[in-house]
């Protein structure tokens, strides 16, 4: 679910209450419900890739924007604690700030995590203390980035007081994909270590293959399914970003990715209920 840009919740009303539909029927049909956030340039009013203004210093305590960031995150936290089903609150991947060690969003910075290190700490500080949200599995992802190994990637470390699960995004849009590239394996293996030593779960909370999920015959049996058993056992989860990037129908791919499902060799919504993957 997309909180501000893709959605939007923050921006219409309509797509508020789809929101709020999906996250609540997804729960009761055994579903797990990722909120990523897009947020806008708080300076300028641009989207999350506008980088004029400095907004990332500008919302931070003593910033120009900061008061109209809390504002914001009131108005997160509101949505956020009315999911609740049959008086339970659902549990949901909270994903804010992703891929924080690139260039292309407001908040990213690929040479220092220090003023990102200092958001993370307050916005979770503002959502779990003062508002006491107590539903949100706070779930921190970096980009993929070739030649990276745990000291880079953990200038962005907020500390794992801050954080639930650890995770990666990455994307490989060629035309023959590879997964196992030394890219792919080489950033696995620093945020599995920030995992390890930090005893959280690890996920792909963002993969990606837009040409070869989509034009590569067999692509999901024989390509994606054995690098991910042989290379990345340790995951707890992936996640497939959207259609344009993973098995789309009509494809030449699709059916791959069909039998997959028909193979069982992961969990399917509908598998559990809820309560039972979510645990007491």
């Amino acid at each position: 679910i997309e909180y501000y840009d893709y959605g939007p919740i923050e921006r219409r009303l309509d797509a508020r209450s789809d929101g709020e539909r999906f996250i609540k029927e997804k729960f009761s049909a055994g579903g797990v419900s990722t909120v990523i956030d897009h947020m806008p340039n708080f300076v300028t009013g641009g989207n999350s890739w506008d980088r004029s203004g400095d907004p990332l210093a500008a919302i931070l305590p003593g910033g120009v924007a900061h008061g109209e960031y809390v504002a914001y995150l009131d108005r997160m936290a509101t949505f956020l604690e009315q999911q609740a089903v049959g008086g339970v609150l659902v549990p949901i991947l909270f994903r804010p700030f992703h891929e924080m060690n690139g260039d292309w969003f407001w908040w990213g910075d690929s040479t220092s995590g220090e003023r990102f290190v200092a958001l993370w700490r307050f916005t979770w500080e503002h959502l779990q203390k003062t508002r006491g949200l107590t539903n949100l599995l706070w779930v921190w992802s970096p980009n993929i980035r070739g030649g990276w190994g745990r000291p880079e990637f953990e200038r962005y470390w907020p500390g794992s007081k801050y954080v639930d699960v650890v995770a990666l995004d990455g994307y490989d849009n060629r035309p023959e994909p590879d997964f196992a590239s030394s890219a792919f394996r080489s950033s696995f293996r620093a945020v599995a270590e920030i995992a390890k030593r930090s005893k959280l779960p690890l996920a792909y909370s963002e993969l990606g293959f837009e040409n070869g999920g989509q034009r590569i015959p067999g692509f999901w049996t024989r390509h994606f399914w054995p690098i991910m058993k042989r290379e990345y056992p340790q995951l707890s989860y992936v996640l497939i970003w959207n259609n344009a990037h993973g098995p789309k129908a009509g494809t030449p791919a699709a059916d791959s990715f069909r039998q997959l499902a028909a193979d069982r060799v992961w969990l399917l919504q509908g598998d559990v209920s809820g309560s039972d993957i979510y645990g007491p």
